[in-house]
């Protein structure tokens, strides 16, 4: 396999050089002839990886510009922290379906990636700024149950999800999608928790008034979608316990969304912050079926919204 693949990637050369100190299937030194020659000062550059491998090494090629994979092994299970972090020639079209990992920074300022219709597959956790300012990134679905996405994991990049963001009981963290104006519509969200500024300056983002545009998870933290001014009418669900804001800095779940005319809770939190609403100034009619005094804070600062209480009609 060794042979073959140094045949495939250019590195023929070196064959008859080491052949003779490579005994039946030595992938330890296979790896070792790939390090010395991707960061040594051959010039070469490295366009594939052996089939066999299974997991990419944390900063295995961190900030090096002769790496220009286009695809990855089929079997790859783990990419390790910052293992593409500021790789500006890594133009992968797609992630394979066996991927359940992808480490903090993996592919943090990637900037040629091009990745279509990104089925989620057995991912279980993406890490922290994981796709940080990275291109191009087409997801079909996000429907993991007990995902985690890391703090700022796609903040700032050109991402795009087709249908659902569900990652059942898992995480959305701090400032996940922060700043991604590509995100346009959405079926829905749901998560055990959205963190703080989750999706904060999302402008372009909504819900899907085809699945009830609801967004369901058991907090949704301060500022988790302030200034995303294309949400328009809303459904909170019913496993919502906290809307969380802060009194300084200004802040709260919805704060400044100002495209936000009609909000319905399907259940009754236990909190709902003084600001949740706040500068939310098109929000005139607020649908719960609490009865008044029941949650405190009202009206959670839309200060020109009717709060229809003992509402039943979600």
């Amino acid at each position: 396999m060794a042979e073959q693949y140094l045949n495939k990637t250019g590195l023929s050369r070196l064959w008859s050089k080491i052949k003779s100190l490579i005994t039946g299937n030595n992938e330890a030194l296979l790896w070792d002839v790939i390090r010395l020659n991707v960061k040594g000062s051959t010039g070469i550059t490295l366009t594939t990886l052996p089939d066999s491998i299974t997991e990419i090494p944390d900063n295995e090629f961190e900030n090096l510009e002769n790496v220009a994979l286009t695809t990855l092994p089929s079997g790859l299970t783990k990419i390790g922290a910052s293992a593409f972090s500021n790789c500006p020639n890594v133009a992968l079209t797609e992630i394979p379906y066996s991927l359940t990992e992808i480490g903090a920074s993996a592919f943090k300022n990637c900037i040629s990636l091009n990745l279509s219709n990104w089925q989620m597959g057995q991912i279980a956790s993406i890490g922290d700024y994981a796709f940080q300012g990275a291109s191009r990134i087409n997801i079909n679905s996000f429907n993991r149950n007990n995902m985690n996405i890391g703090q700022y994991a796609f903040s700032g990049a050109n991402v795009s999800i087709n249908n659902d963001l569900d990652v059942g009981n898992g995480t959305i963290g701090n400032y996940a999608f922060k700043n991604c104006t590509s995100i346009g519509e959405v079926y829905y969200i749901t998560a055990g928790i959205i963190g703080a500024g989750a999706f904060e300056g999302c402008t372009n983002l909504a819900i899907s008034e085809y699945y009830g545009k609801e967004i369901s998870a058991t907090t949704i933290n301060n500022n988790a979608f302030k200034g995303c001014t294309s949400l328009t009418e809303i459904v909170i669900g019913s496993n919502v316990n906290a809307l969380k804001s802060f009194n300084f800095p200004a802040g709260g779940a919805f704060y400044n969304c100002t495209g936000l005319t009609s909000v319905t809770f399907k259940g009754t939190p236990t909190t709902i912050g003084t600001k949740a609403f706040g500068k939310c100034t098109n929000l005139t009619d607020i649908y719960v079926p609490w009865a008044e005094g029941e949650v405190a804070n009202a009206p959670f600062g839309a200060t020109n919204a009717t709060i229809h209480y003992n509402y039943t009609g979600v």
